[in-house]
């Protein structure tokens, strides 16, 4: 055998118009999917803040505890953010991530900080539907599954209108 052939890659970016109550119904459930409490918010927070001091829960480790990561998405509130930059207790995120779920006016002081499950809407789609499915082909193949597959990346954005 000459060498390993490796599965294709396939790139597509994609957008998917969807009804604007079908998309706020997504945006709702991937903001629910939470992985767990990192804190609470350190000083009040206007619409305009960027960066937000987070106090870290009591429990700082253990079930229960999330810590936050450059890439995450975070809730305060019903307010969706992805976190940026870390410099201690200091966080830096993107807002208006959720474009059917503009910033919230102000977040006061001692308000929950979640950390979302997954870090957008695509990856808990491709999570909780895409996979199941592609594993019920895989299963349906069988022996035949090895020649089934390639690695997919790019994007997707999912807007109301």
């Amino acid at each position: 055998m000459a060498g390993f052939n490796t599965l294709p890659t396939v790139t597509a970016n994609l957008k998917l118009v969807l009804s604007v109550s079908v998309s706020a119904d997504i945006n709702t459930h991937w903001m629910a999917q939470r992985a767990g409490s990192a804190g609470t918010l350190g000083a009040d927070m206007t619409e305009t803040d960027t960066t937000l001091t987070m106090i870290p829960g009591a429990q700082s480790s253990g079930p229960g505890y999330v810590r936050p990561t450059i890439g995450a998405s975070i809730v305060i509130h019903d307010e969706a953010m992805t976190v940026t930059d870390i410099n201690g207790d200091q966080i830096t995120v993107t807002r208006n991530v959720v474009p059917l779920a503009p910033p919230t006016p102000a977040h006061a002081a001692g308000a929950a900080i979640y950390i979302l499950k997954y870090p957008d809407p695509w990856g808990m789609i491709a999570d909780e539907a895409l996979r199941p499915w592609a594993q019920q082909v895989v299963a349906g193949l069988g022996a035949r599954s090895a020649t089934f597959g390639a690695q997919a990346t790019g994007s997707l954005s999912i807007t109301g209108e």
